[in-house]
């Protein structure tokens, strides 16, 4: 019996460092399209090195049901400063759609040639519009951060598998101490009668 202890003991205890040593997950800001001349400032947490862009939402503008190809030309200065290392300039001048969420009614576009290659790290993205922008002005728009994933990647699997291991790990070493300690005061009052 105490061997069994010692076993749903160490898995508990194993669950839980594998849950509490997790690795964070990409966290972006969103900011709403900056008027003609103004500037908006952003904050992204990059976990793990990947490739990136800026992700324009906004409503739907018609009730097709299919979606069709879609440009929206804007033209905006893109400011990416790493934690170490100059900044990183580049201008974005269109947005072609590549999703929607039909519920909600929002499209997602994503910017054309404003791509990066960064490193994991926390990074200061100025946006600053050059013109103004008649199709995001008139229906309203927000911009965000994404990371490019045509495949699950390696870290992608890896973060999961852990992370399922660590909840089962610690479900099973949990739900046996509390069957051992069960099964253990049933045995000393049974002895007792």
């Amino acid at each position: 019996m105490r061997a069994l202890r010692r076993l749903a003991l160490l898995c508990a205890v194993l669950g839980a460092f594998l849950l509490w040593f997790e690795p964070p997950n990409s966290t972006f800001d969103t900011v709403p399209f900056p008027g003609p001349g103004l500037t908006d400032k952003l904050f992204a947490d990059i976990p793990h090195l990947g490739e990136y862009y800026l992700q324009l939402d906004v409503p739907k503008a018609d009730t097709a049901l299919a979606m069709g190809p879609e440009t929206i030309l804007c033209s905006l200065r893109i400011t990416l400063t790493p934690p170490k290392g100059p900044p990183i300039h580049s201008t974005i001048l269109s947005f072609f759609r590549y999703g929607q969420f039909g519920f909600s009614r929002l499209q997602s576009y994503e910017s054309s040639g404003g791509r990066w290659d960064l490193a994991p790290g926390r990074y200061a993205i100025e946006i600053t519009s050059d013109a103004p922008c008649s199709d995001v002005a008139t229906r309203g728009g927000a911009l965000t951060f994404a990371q490019k994933i045509s495949h699950p990647t390696e870290n992608y699997l890896w973060s999961k598998f852990r992370h399922y291991i660590g909840v089962i790990s610690l479900s099973g070493g949990l739900i046996g101490l509390i069957i051992i300690e069960i099964v253990g005061g049933l045995k000393m009052r049974s002895g007792r009668e």
